[in-house]
């Protein structure tokens, strides 16, 4: 996670059935150093560490760049630590609708 002190970002997946075998670790995405210490005897990872699509061109040095080598940093390590799997979703709003939206989604 970016941080663990915001245990509110990430405290629902606790409640999941074999909770109790996740491990919460805090980690800078664009740091590639780290990655391979983060994942050294990890089977699988799950990755939804991008943020929100940026809203102005001005937006893409600070989001859309460390998004993609955050996920090559990721990627890399897990290949050479041997991860068994990894489940990327692009980001977390992959997961869940804004209430404000009127767009239904089947």
């Amino acid at each position: 996670v970016k941080h663990l002190a915001l245990k509110e970002k990430y405290q629902h997946l606790t409640l999941l059935p074999g909770s109790e075998r996740l491990v919460f670790t805090e980690a800078n995405i664009t740091d590639e150093e780290v990655w391979d210490k983060v994942l050294n005897g990890v089977d699988y990872v799950i990755h939804t560490a991008n943020p929100d699509p940026p809203l102005t061109i001005e937006e893409e040095e600070e989001i859309t760049k460390p998004s993609v080598e955050g996920v090559a940093n990721v990627m890399k390590a897990a290949i050479r630590q041997g991860v068994k799997r990894v489940i990327y979703t692009s980001s977390a709003t992959t997961l869940y609708q804004h209430s404000n939206s009127e767009v239904v989604l089947d």
